[in-house]
């Protein structure tokens, strides 16, 4: 499943339809903020996380590290997003544990590619 993590809710809506057409074998679930992604995290422990950096409440750096140190989420894929293109946000966010990074606005098939991609990785390292 793939958990989509906005505060904009016209993103986050066309997001989620989008991975519905092109990702069909996927289970998208929307959280419109940290804390609400934190529950569902924990409660449905997606293979990814489409996380927008600029969060009310607990941000995407914050939310990012958490993800990626406690074992409680399952240790999703990230794939980081943000309105904001700075290089410095790109290497932050890969630093702090982010498997992947697009600047917004989001070229839609980047990003379903990007999962595609990952998934792929994922299979090929569980067969191993």
């Amino acid at each position: 499943s793939v958990l989509v993590v906005d505060d904009d809710a016209e993103l986050n809506d066309l997001l989620k339809r989008w991975f519905e057409r092109k990702l069909a074998a996927f289970t998208i679930h929307q959280a419109y903020d940290g804390f609400e992604a934190g529950r569902l995290l924990a409660e449905k422990r997606p293979g990814f996380v489409v996380l927008d950096i600029n969060l009310p409440g607990i941000d995407g750096h914050a939310l990012c590290r958490k993800i990626k140190d406690d074992p409680v989420f399952g240790k999703p894929f990230i794939i980081a997003m943000t309105g904001l293109d700075r290089p410095e946000e790109a290497q932050a966010m890969i630093a702090e544990g982010a498997d992947a990074f697009f600047a917004k606005p989001l070229d839609f098939e980047a990003v379903a590619g990007a999962v595609s991609e990952l998934a792929g990785k994922a299979k090929a390292r569980d067969a191993q």
